[in-house]
């Protein structure tokens, strides 16, 4: 599930795509990172099957002192994310793209507004984070 997100987005050109999480720093000029926010799990019992609700982050950033117009590269990059997770899709709550594993997919969806956030004084990169909520189902023991 998280590799066919990885792959979803590394479609968006000029932007370094990679899971874990934002370090100042460490990263490129132009860069994705996916990261987990929360995780809540429901279940009756242990020999069925769980209902998981994640929550992961998808963080792109763009290095500002590299551009003259870092507010419009955020913005856009957040339409280039929301393009490549729905575009062509008849059921944005179930991507096709992301049935490609053996998780059942209740409902994918972004489920706070993007957040932007501009550079501290020591800073170097403008950030977009959206939030994105994956429900589904696995048996106990099954990894992503």
């Amino acid at each position: 599930m998280i590799q066919n997100i990885i792959d979803r987005l590394k479609g968006i050109k000029d932007f370094k795509v990679k899971e874990g999480f934002y370090q100042q720093g460490t990263t490129a000029h132009r860069f994705i990172f996916i990261q987990p926010d929360t995780s809540d799990e429901k279940a009756n019992s242990g020999k069925e099957l769980s209902f998981e609700t994640i929550r992961l982050q998808i963080v792109a950033g763009i290095a500002v002192n590299k551009t003259d117009t870092p507010t419009a590269e955020l913005i856009n990059v957040v339409r280039d994310i929301r393009e490549r997770f729905y575009k062509d899709e008849t059921r944005n709550l179930i991507p096709s793209w992301l049935q490609l594993d053996e998780h059942k997919i209740l409902k994918f969806k972004e489920v706070d507004v993007c957040k932007f956030i501009m550079p501290e004084s020591h800073e170097t990169h403008g950030l977009a984070v959206l939030t994105l909520e994956i429900q589904n189902t696995h048996s106990f023991g099954e990894r992503i």
